[in-house]
């Protein structure tokens, strides 16, 4: 939670000094400080940790009204995968791009199944602030949005006439927590889902009997909490994870006016 804190805050952040270079070959430099080099630009750093958390805590909140949400399908795509799975015998086997999260057609204005991809992207990053992203809020995401449509239309193509039957929804997320706006558009209709289930029910999660905080007693705070919130921790515990992994021997306490306890 400190960790978080001092990032927020632009605070440098306790032993973070004492690194000095990366595993993954870069040398330090003022986002190693701040711990924005774990956050956005290492490549052995927590991207897989935070698409799966975010992509767990969408299929729950489906879940929570009612939906048959299923993760990683496999078989939608005629797209392989970045990586290649074995048999048993070490043998490669054909690995097809799955869905994030399967949408049944019922919870959808389509009425066909709808594919969740989630992805998360950094608006720091070379292609981005090429592309404007330091100037024009949630370009990044805009960006992101583009390229995993273009793909699709590509799959599209190669189905030919036939068509496929669900529709590619990507969801794309900003590492500092921002949703683009085509996932804000998503949202949009997954609270108006919400409200027809609910009806004239209350909308209070402590008065169900559900998980609350103050700040987080409806459908719409509770969940959107949950991703932001699972974001930022799984942000920090990677920063947390590599400044421990990467420091140079012989360092105790590199930023004496931080307390660190």
């Amino acid at each position: 939670f400190k960790t978080m804190l001092q990032m927020r805050l632009c605070i440098f952040l306790a032993f973070s000094n004492g690194v000095k270079e990366c595993e993954c070959g870069d040398t330090a430099g003022a986002s190693f400080l701040y711990g924005w080099h774990w956050a956005t630009r290492c490549s052995k750093a927590c991207r897989n940790s935070n698409h799966n958390r975010v992509r767990d805590i969408i299929a729950e909140m489906y879940k929570s009204l009612r939906l048959n949400a299923q993760i990683e399908v496999k078989g939608l795509y005629s797209q392989m995968t970045s990586y290649q799975r074995k048999d048993d015998q070490g043998r490669p086997v054909p690995n097809y791009k799955p869905a994030d999260v399967l949408v049944p057609g019922s919870a959808t204005t389509t009425g066909k199944e709808h594919a969740l991809d989630i992805a998360i992207t950094d608006p720091t990053g070379k292609t981005a602030i090429s592309r404007l992203s330091h100037t024009r809020a949630l370009q990044a995401a805009e960006i992101r949005h583009k390229d995993k449509m273009d793909t699709h239309s590509k799959q599209l193509a190669i189905a030919g006439e036939a068509g496929l039957p669900f529709v590619k929804v990507p969801l794309v997320f900003e590492i500092t927590g921002a949703m683009g706006k085509e996932t804000q558009k998503w949202w949009r209709e997954v609270a108006a889902l919400e409200k027809e289930q609910r009806g004239q029910d209350t909308t209070s999660r402590k008065d169900m009997g559900l998980d609350w905080t103050f700040s987080a007693n409806g459908f719409a705070s509770y969940w959107l909490q949950a991703i932001s919130m699972s974001m930022a921790r799984t942000l920090a515990e990677s920063v947390v994870m590599f400044i421990g992994k990467n420091q140079e021997d012989g360092i105790i306490d590199v930023h004496p006016e931080i307390n660190t306890n």
